[in-house]
């Protein structure tokens, strides 16, 4: 019988197993796994009991903490309170995947509340600054309602179109994303017709974004390939983010602006069409 273990031995391990999980399991995942079963009285009243215990989560793993911060949020009937939690995590963790979360929480919670212009920067920043969320098709949902809501038909458009491409395995979602399309699209064609009196068109909101980082050398080497490729590109911050963008073009129509973005990606490089040009503090 040597080398071969009895059915005992091998359930006392499948127990020490099971006993070492539930161990390290802490009450941010219990409070996670009650919202996910409906019980939300129950994963509230454990996640302050949580915040109590851990003084206020100050000495919690940062991954730790995001996530209760954004659970808290999620599970208080404040809105005021709600926000401020969703702003600490974007704030003080924007490196989590919590934070693109929050910043798409925060702008629903604003454009439900009439805080359009507010929803849409929120928004943006969950489109340009988080290009491989899995949240980001949904954000650009949102945010083509918050810019419908503005009254800015063109930028409502692009982040539809933008939305439509993320979203291709999820039926429900691109229903929706369609419905914002077909509400948008058409009036944008009108709303972005050049001047009859032969001027030149004003430079527009629009703008090809490649890339953001929060590293300045990130930035410049892409800027330098884009150069390398014909390209002319720009770098420039936008108030409220230290990441410093690199950006293509500057366009008063949404649809010039998604063929440029086009032609970057047949060239190789990521591309998104974004509307807050007019708000850029160019950089050397």
């Amino acid at each position: 019988m040597n080398g071969l273990r009895s059915p005992a031995a091998g359930l006392l391990v499948l127990l020490g197993i099971a006993t070492a999980a539930r161990a390290q399991e802490t009450p941010v995942d219990r409070a996670e796994a009650l919202v996910a079963t409906g019980k939300y009285a129950e994963a509230r009243t454990l996640l302050e009991q949580w915040w109590k215990d851990a003084d206020g989560g100050l000495h919690a793993e940062p991954a730790v903490r995001a996530r209760a911060l954004l659970l808290r949020a999620r599970l208080t009937p404040d809105p005021d309170s709600a926000a401020d939690d969703y702003l600490a995590v974007i704030l003080g963790y924007p490196t989590t995947p919590e934070a693109a979360q929050a910043l798409l929480y925060l702008g629903q919670g604003l454009l439900a509340t009439g805080e359009v212009s507010r929803a849409i920067g929120y928004l943006s920043r969950l489109a340009s600054d988080y290009p491989g969320n899995a949240h980001r098709a949904t954000g650009f949902l949102w945010l083509a309602r918050a810019q419908r809501a503005a009254g800015n038909p063109a930028a409502a458009c692009a982040a539809a179109n933008h939305g439509l491409r993320l979203a291709s395995r999820e039926p429900d979602l691109l229903a929706l994303l369609r419905t914002e399309k077909d509400a948008t699209c058409t009036a944008a064609a009108t709303d972005t017709m050049p001047p009859a009196t032969g001027a030149p068109a004003p430079l527009g909101p629009f703008t090809v974004q490649t890339g953001a980082f929060r590293e300045p050398g990130g930035a410049h080497a892409l800027a330098e390939r884009l150069r390398q490729a014909g390209y002319e590109p720009r770098l420039v911050y936008i108030p409220g983010s230290r990441l410093l963008r690199v950006r293509v073009g500057r366009f008063s129509d949404a649809n010039a602006a998604e063929e440029q973005a086009a032609r970057l990606h047949a060239a190789g490089f990521a591309a998104i069409v974004v509307a807050d040009a007019a708000k850029e503090r160019a950089t050397r």
